[in-house]
């Protein structure tokens, strides 16, 4: 199984869950997925004295805001101009917006050295992902980094999304969440050939 790297502070807040791709209709096999943090709350927040007023309600609400571990103020920059800049991320939104709910640091395996910044996010509204092809990233063992990959695929009522985004080469991979309903175009014949430890 591929598997997608993080500091031991995320595996730690979230621990480690493998989401895969629904098997599509036409062949039978799903597109290989990347091991993904399990989703998680995030988590409690400061405790207040019950308010006597709604007025009070309101201003002791806390403010939502992302899980984040370990992404710097730079590295927030860095994944924001890659994600602003990338047509696929925009051919998924449609125009729709969306929030980060999670994002960690991403790293290789042997080495630690980070590659960039995983994020999960949430669209506004559903979204079908038109048929294209799709940035996806299997990683590999042996080199201690991952094998990017088009696969051409469409998906229905997609209502969030885990983005890989490599500080250099921006994003390398999109994946929906598990309600999304895939359907599997032509033009995948890497997928048979990927390693038997990998998925198919």
């Amino acid at each position: 199984m591929p598997k997608i790297r993080t500091v031991a502070g995320v595996a730690a807040l979230v621990g480690a869950a493998l989401l895969v791709m629904p098997v599509n209709a036409v062949t039978g096999q799903p597109a290989p997925a990347p091991q993904l943090a399990k989703p998680v709350s995030n988590g409690a927040l400061e405790r207040v004295a019950p308010p006597k007023s709604r007025a009070e309600a309101a201003a002791h609400k806390p403010v939502p805001r992302p899980l984040s571990v370990g992404v710097s103020a730079e590295l927030k920059l860095t994944a924001d101009r890659h994600m602003a800049a990338d047509p696929a991320l925009r051919a998924l939104l449609q125009g729709t917006t969306y929030k980060v709910v999670k994002e960690g640091t991403w790293s290789r395996a042997v080495s630690t050295e980070r590659i960039g910044v995983v994020r999960e996010i949430e669209l506004a509204k559903p979204v079908d992902m038109p048929m294209r092809g799709w940035p996806v990233m299997v990683w590999d063992d042996a080199r201690d980094t991952y094998q990017q990959y088009s696969y051409n695929a469409s998906w229905s009522n997609v209502t969030g999304v885990t983005i890989f985004v490599d500080d250099t080469a921006g994003i390398v991979g999109l994946t929906p969440d598990e309600e999304a309903v895939p359907t599997q175009g032509s033009g995948n014949e890497w997928i048979a050939k990927l390693p038997k430890e990998a998925p198919k």
